[in-house]
């Protein structure tokens, strides 16, 4: 009764307390399954993301139980088999754990509205776990990769194309869902701005501590794999200090901050959203793995059948029992596997028994969703069909019933409609993304200067001397830049905001951050971002809890306040307010242009990587100038201005030396985008 009493409040939200008072953050995602009831989704192709248990673990107690019965030889091959379906499990979960955070990997740009920019950093602070806070031994794709070396099952490169193609994918039939929920994940963090309520739903339920997760971890010390990986999993995703508990905080903050700029009907609308980014995780991408290591194909959620649903399980479950010598031939197919496979015993003990049903329920043409008249099904059974007789009048009419029932409903048209959401055109999207002032991703025209064309043509119209490009010293012989202009202020502001986005984008795709660059790019952005340094134990939600977590985006609009004319009602709320602002100010030609040219070269983080982190060292001068202008910042802005520059300071070295001893080529336009950058700034300011 306390269930539905809490659904039955939940739309109004009048108390957000619960998050906060709840026994176990689990309790609140009961409704969520009484909701997908009521919008009748569950035959949707939406399948589970839960980490699937391995091959031959479920049976683990069995086995030990017949074990005395079992010659050991037979005991110790049953053993070895079962260990060795473990470990192709571990390889065809992969896909999935290579990218796993992804579904973060966008939400805290620059482009974030600034009134979210708390609840973004709460959420990405998620993904910076996941990746080891930039400490290689602890980030997740690289203990994964520990693990598959272990059992001598090594891969490529989760980002690479050798990783796609690899040998082990060949049985794509078995492991289609891993790659499903890999895709799903690295695709719903690509509209963080769009789509920011469905992440933090999705985050909210990927970051539980499952059952499945802590079984795994045993079972795999049964077959002597080292469990550490789940384990962690286990404990850094806890529910009082961890993921489970962060991830419910940043949906808690986000509703709260909505409320007060949107007011009721705007929670209420992204409270739906939330829910629905929670159903995807929790739907998404996997098959079943049985104790025969058979993968009975897509599930939905684990929720009771309807009434009808349950008269067709007995009707089929019958049947089976008498069926399985004559069809043993049979070459149709529903779903995965063939009409004889379904009717095996061991299938129907060891499979769900609503599996055979979800299947039924897409297989076309022997079930046509609400219309049990094109059913090839049910003109078998009917007269002239070859199994006409096979079943009574009234088990044929519960089955028409069922068929009629499904009432098939486009994804795309039921998410609408459940978030009162209204569908926008495809040319105005494509409009949006034009603009990287305004929205993430940015989509460059085709014409989009590169930034090697940009310093060539700099070089030539100001016929530069040609730049050592083989030393680091030539990064250390520019001089400092001169004290700045206040009367410059807007062009300051612009850069400011803009040279923020330089690197944000080389951290989204968790395979590719496993090296010492990103590793340090990383510890750069959560300096950038206000978090605290980086020790040998997780902050969790102590991170959450810090005062002080000013960030360069705090500092910049701080900045703004000191331009004339500006009402505190009229502080900037968003990258692109930011721009009209300063260019209502004076902003030059030069600066803007600068600006501009920043956003879009961030937006190719991996074309531009060198270039990028050369230009990102030239505003760390930048950054120490401005601290050092008068009546600009305050004391503690200033001083906390100067901490963040010492950790940029440290990280960007550790990138130029790692590219000076391994990668001549990125090295060389580091130092271009380095010079590029010292060049064009005290022209703006």
């Amino acid at each position: 009764m306390a269930l539905f009493s809490f659904l039955s409040n939940m739309p109004h939200l009048t108390n957000m307390d619960l998050f906060r008072v709840a026994d176990g953050f689990l309790h609140l995602f009961a409704p969520l399954l009484v909701i997908l009831l009521v919008l009748r989704i569950r035959h949707s192709r939406w399948i589970k993301t839960a980490t699937p248990v391995t091959p031959g673990c479920s049976t683990a107690a069995h086995e030990h139980s017949q074990a005395k019965k079992a010659t050991p030889d037979t005991t110790q091959h049953k053993s070895t088999e079962r260990a060795e379906q473990a470990k192709d499990w571990l390889v065809q979960q992969a896909p999935v754990k290579f990218v796993d955070g992804a579904w973060l990997g966008h939400v805290h740009k620059i482009t974030t509205p600034f009134a979210f920019r708390s609840v973004t950093k709460h959420a990405w602070q998620v993904l910076s776990e996941e990746l080891g806070d930039g400490d290689p031994d602890k980030h997740h794709v690289t203990l994964y990769r520990k693990l598959l070396e272990s059992i001598r099952r090594p891969l490529p490169s989760g980002h690479s194309a050798e990783f796609v193609q690899a040998s082990e994918w060949k049985r794509a039939c078995e492991n289609h869902g891993i790659w499903e929920s890999a895709v799903a994940q690295l695709a719903i963090s690509l509209f963080p701005n769009e789509f920011l309520p469905e992440i933090l739903g999705f985050n909210m339920h990927y970051e539980q501590v499952r059952l499945d997760t802590m079984q795994v971890a045993h079972e795999l010390t049964h077959y002597g794999i080292d469990p550490y990986y789940f384990l962690i999993h286990i404990s850094i995703d806890n529910a009082d200090s961890g993921h489970t508990a962060m991830a419910s905080h940043a949906v808690a903050q986000y509703l709260d901050i909505l409320r007060a700029i949107e007011g009721e009907a705007a929670v209420r609308q992204a409270w739906k959203r939330i829910q629905v980014g929670h159903v995807l995780s929790q739907t998404l991408g996997c098959y079943s793995c049985s104790s025969t290591a058979r993968r009975l194909g897509p599930e939905s959620l684990q929720v009771l059948p309807s009434a009808l649903g349950t008269q067709v399980l007995g009707i089929f479950k019958t049947k089976a029992s008498v069926s399985r010598g004559i069809h043993y031939r049979s070459r149709a197919r529903i779903g995965p596997y063939a009409l004889p496979e379904w009717l095996e015993e061991t299938m129907r003990i060891e499979a769900n028994e609503l599996d055979l049903l979800r299947a039924l329920s897409r297989a076309k043409p022997w079930v046509v969703a609400g219309d049990s008249k094109k059913s090839l099904l049910v003109r078998e059974l009917s007269w002239g069909g070859r199994m006409f007789g096979a079943f009574t009048k009234n088990e044929v009419t519960t089955i028409c019933q069922w068929v009629d029932a499904l009432k098939p409903e486009s994804d795309s048209l039921l998410y609408w409609k459940f978030t009162q959401r209204q569908p926008v055109t495809s040319r105005e999207a494509v409009a949006e993304l034009k603009d990287p002032a305004s929205h993430h991703p940015y989509v460059p025209a085709g014409n989009t200067a590169s930034i090697l064309d940009t310093f060539n043509s700099y070089m030539m119209t100001n016929m530069c001397q040609g730049i050592d490009l083989s030393a680091w010293d030539a990064l250390k012989k520019h001089p400092s830049l001169n004290t700045i202009s206040c009367h410059r202020l807007p062009d300051i502001i612009a850069l400011w905001f803009a040279h923020i986005s330089l690197l944000e984008n080389t951290i989204n795709t968790p395979s590719r951050t496993v090296d010492p660059v990103h590793l340090s790019i990383l510890r750069l952005l959560r300096a950038q971002a206000g978090f605290g340094i980086e020790s040998d134990i997780v902050a969790g939600m102590d991170e959450v809890r810090r005062d002080f977590c000013t960030s360069l985006v705090d500092i910049g609009l701080e900045l703004t306040q000191k331009l004339s004319r500006i009402a505190i009602s009229a502080k900037p709320q968003t990258l692109k307010q930011v721009f009209l602002l300063v260019a209502s100010h004076g902003q030059g030609r030069e600066s803007f242009q600068f600006a501009n040219d920043m956003l879009q070269w961030s937006a190719r983080p991996s074309a531009n990587l060198g270039f990028l982190l050369g230009l990102a060292l030239a505003f760390v001068e930048f950054k120490h100038a401005v601290g050092r202008a008068p009546n600009l910042l305050s004391l503690k802005s200033r001083l906390l201005l100067e901490a963040i520059v010492a950790r940029e300071r440290r990280c960007l070295e550790e990138c130029a030396r790692e590219l000076q001893r391994t990668d001549d080529a990125l090295y060389k336009d580091l130092l271009r985008g380095n010079h590029l950058a010292i060049s064009i700034l005290p022209n703006c300011i």
